[in-house]
């Protein structure tokens, strides 16, 4: 049994097949001395915290007990390991101990050991060790003829001990594989859209990169866990909520959820049948229903319909009339156009999917405030190529790949679907279009050796964590074609030299006590109830779609969810805040839709708990699919006595 102080019910059954019988008996399950530790599930890098160990005598007469602390390398001890205490009757005493953590993020532990009257208890906790510091990612690339070598050392973007390395070689134009997935896995947010965003690509990285058992492991985890998430958003109807629960579907992710279970399904994964049935009778309704309407959203709604024209006929179930009457149509958006002519293709008319594609205009096209499909340019291209792909336009696929994967090895910032779609796209022409030739190639990183034979078309590996500041590496093409080398470092910068910073969008914080009167937060007396209040205002003269507020909290601090109360005032989500996410140590506040100089107030109950001196991060906001709007305040320490 883990450690425990109290009453055990224990019960037998047994039985020999013509006789059946049972007894059970309550048992007291104690020791003459037992431990109990006090922690927060997280904590900070460069934080110190007091940690009460709290020891019971549950007898008389125990004496001495001599109570020590230990824990990982990534944390020290302040202060003495060990303190004696002394029982001469029933009763509890608490010792404290002080530990700070060192700047490695990851997984701590901590344990406590009791001993005395010959008994020695242990009380083992395990700890996150989290860095609140935003990630820095960069990209060295190098191309390799036959034959050559590229030697270089590397600058890692980070401070030692949080940086990390992945290296990438590929024979077709590089795609910044491991930078653009690790984007999408650590995704915090949860819409629908995004969760569908994190999976999509991983059900065709087998088929193009070589993977370790690990990477294969990780990938197979990641696409299940999406389907089973995604239960908690499809409606009755069969349609996805935008968030968990929600009542209201959304047209363009409902079909783009729709077509990750499809081409999951299609890749030997599990996908509940009434989920998928109920998804696809909500897209055949909703295709063979529509009708187009003219006002700002109606581009939307032509690329939403000739969606789900798609996906029916990648089901095999196509909606031919709804097909027809959409081609008839004259100007409809580019994007629609070619998402048409696919389904085209998809049912054998490639013939019709030509004369579509013939008709077309250049789908660069703005997206403003009315878009509801989370559109972009980049987006739209890889649209385009899963079209050219059905049609077997080689040169024309050849010549869109080129410009995808420039633009994704360039390292800048797409959202979730481009991402996403892009790598769902690329991945398509390369499956189409494999090279014959393997791969043949060695290297040397930071003493790591190696040499790859691969048949794939990308091979990637994470091959440093936790590295220092400056890494050697080593790369020869020994096979006989062209080799592009990509080497994608992330790291984590100094904390504490955020900056206020807006654009587009401002955000206010303030803190108030239980009298609503405002509260210096620098230092606390531990128990202290308070509320941290943040407004988020929109000075500008166009709407602003799908904020994201992120409020992360010391470790200190424990929040108080009182969603889960029955009070009238504390239930549902804090108006014109659509969803909220409360976790551990952070609350995420989503805003759908912030009108011109309109604002958004959001209140978090936080209690001062645990005694130490934190860091209070940056309160930031920023739009999920533009990265331009964007605000964050300063962080700053805070004391809990």
């Amino acid at each position: 049994m883990p450690n425990y102080n109290g009453r055990v019910r224990v019960m037998v059954g047994a039985g020999d097949g013509a006789a059946y019988g049972q007894t059970e008996k309550c048992v007291m399950v104690r020791k003459p001395v037992m431990l109990l530790g006090t922690l927060p599930r997280i904590i900070g890098t460069s934080e110190e915290m007091e940690i009460p160990a709290t020891v019971f005598a549950t007898e008389p007469k125990v004496g001495k007990v001599t109570v020590s602390i230990s824990c990982s390398d990534n944390m020290e001890i302040v202060g003495p390991k060990s303190r004696d205490i002394n029982f001469t009757d029933v009763g509890d005493i608490q010792s404290i101990f002080r530990i700070r953590v060192k700047n490695r993020p990851g997984a701590g532990k901590v344990t406590l050991t009791a001993t005395g009257k010959g008994e020695k208890t242990i009380y083992e906790t395990d700890i996150e060790i989290r860095s609140v510091r935003r990630p820095q990612t960069k990209v060295t690339p190098a191309t390799l003829e036959p034959g050559k070598s590229w030697k270089e050392t590397i600058n890692m973007p980070g401070e030692e001990g949080t940086n990390s390395l992945i290296l990438e070689v590929s024979d077709v134009p590089p795609l910044n594989l491991g930078e653009r997935l690790n984007y999408l896995i650590g995704y915090p947010h949860g819409c629908i859209e995004q969760i569908t965003s994190k999976g999509f690509p991983q059900l065709y990285l087998k088929q193009v990169a070589t993977l370790t058992a690990e990477q294969e492991r990780v990938t197979e985890g990641a696409v299940k866990e999406v389907i089973r998430r995604m239960r908690s958003y499809q409606m009755p109807s069969g349609a996805f909520s935008y968030w968990p629960g929600g009542s209201t579907s959304y047209g363009w992710a409902t079909t783009y959820a729709t077509h990750f279970l499809l081409e999951a399904e299609a890749k030997g994964f599990l996908v509940p049948d009434n989920m998928k049935k109920a998804a696809l009778n909500d897209l055949k309704r909703s295709a063979r229903n529509w009708k187009s309407i003219k006002n700002n959203e109606s581009r939307s709604e032509e690329m939403t319909q000739a969606y789900r024209l798609y996906l029916l006929a990648l089901a095999r179930q196509p909606e031919v009339g709804a097909m027809n009457r959409m081609k008839e149509q004259t100007h409809i958006a580019p994007v629609a156009q070619w998402l048409l002519a696919g389904a085209y293709a998809l049912i054998g008319r490639e013939d019709v999917g030509n004369s579509l594609v013939s008709q077309t205009t250049p789908v660069d096209n703005g997206y403003d405030v009315y878009d509801r499909t989370f559109g972009s340019n980049l987006r739209d291209k890889a649209i385009q190529l899963q079209t050219l792909v059905l049609l077997k336009k080689t040169r024309e696929a050849s010549e869109v790949v080129k410009e995808l994967s420039q633009k994704l090895s360039a390292g800048d910032w797409y959202s979730t679907q481009t991402t996403a779609y892009c790598l769902l796209a690329v991945t398509s022409y390369m499956n189409r279009h494999s090279v014959d030739e393997s791969m043949q190639f060695s290297y040397n990183v930071d003493g790591k050796k190696d040499k790859i034979n691969s048949t794939k078309s990308i091979w990637s590996a994470p091959l440093i964590q936790y590295g220092k500041s400056n890494i050697p590496v080593e790369v020869k093409n020994e096979g006989k074609g062209i080799l592009f080398v990509q080497v994608i470092t992330e790291g984590v910068p100094v904390q504490g030299t955020e900056e206020d910073y807006s654009n587009d969008v401002k955000i206010e914080t303030w803190f108030t006590d239980i009298q609503n009167k405002e509260l210096d937060v620098k230092e606390l007396e531990s128990g202290t109830n308070f509320t941290a209040m943040v407004t988020v205002k929109n000075p500008t003269t166009q709407s602003l779609k799908h904020l994201v507020l992120t409020q992360i909290f010391p470790a200190g601090w424990e929040i108080l969810n009182t969603r889960f109360l029955n009070e009238e005032d504390n239930s549902g989500n804090p108006s014109g805040v659509n969803y909220q996410d409360f976790r551990d140590d952070r609350v995420y506040s989503y805003i759908d839709l912030l009108g011109p100089g309109k604002e958004v107030t959001i209140k978090i109950n936080l209690c001062a708990v645990y005694s130490g001196t934190f860091y209070l991060p940056p309160v930031w906001c920023e739009a999920m699919y533009d990265h331009l709007v964007r605000a964050n305040t300063e962080g700053s320490q805070v004391v809990v006595k």
